[in-house]
């Protein structure tokens, strides 16, 4: 089994946090002095709040673990010391993975099978597995993983097919 971790902290990620955080304050000051519209501030002001903690919670709190397994590739999230397996795929659904740049256009899968497993807003690098969920339609989960690791899941991938084939191979005409 080989894994890697990742996290999502990034200077990005702590600017988003600052920001609205400052908005937020921003908006309570108005709230305070205006005379008019006041909820229309107020709302605001607990928007910016919830987005400055979504954004705590999901890019610096979150980190992802990616295991290449003996059939599957695992991911798992861990909030804290909590870690909860998220998304287990095995080989022989797995059609290929690539870097993201090289990417061509997804318009034609729904945003509901794209899978962002990503910890970081703007990645430095992400690959694209393309691969068939269970009900043979097609998905894109998207992996903030390095070269090392995506060379590691297709290698992993192509030796699990080999011992598929070879095992086909060794059986009786007769048994399937």
């Amino acid at each position: 089994m080989y894994e890697q971790q990742v996290s999502g902290t990034t200077k990005s990620t702590r600017l988003t946090v600052f920001a609205a955080l400052a908005a937020a304050v921003i908006f309570k000051l108005i709230s305070g002095a205006a005379d008019y519209y006041v909820w229309v501030f107020e709302i605001l002001f607990v928007a910016a709040v919830v987005y400055a903690i979504y954004v705590t919670l999901r890019y610096t709190m979150t980190n992802y673990i990616y295991r290449v397994k003996e059939r599957t590739v695992e991911i798992a999230k861990k909030t804290g010391r909590r870690e909860e397996t998220v998304f287990e795929l095995p080989y022989d659904k797995i059609k290929r993975i690539y870097p993201d740049r090289e990417s061509a256009d997804f318009t034609d899968i729904p945003k509901g099978r794209r899978l962002y497993y990503c910890p970081s807003m703007k990645p430095k690098e992400r690959y694209v597995m393309e691969a068939i969920n269970d009900e043979k339609l097609p998905i894109l989960v998207f992996l903030e993983c390095d070269a090392k690791f995506a060379e590691r899941l297709r290698a992993a991938r192509t030796a699990w097919i080999k011992k598929e084939l070879e095992k086909k191979q060794e059986q009786p005409d007769g048994q399937a």
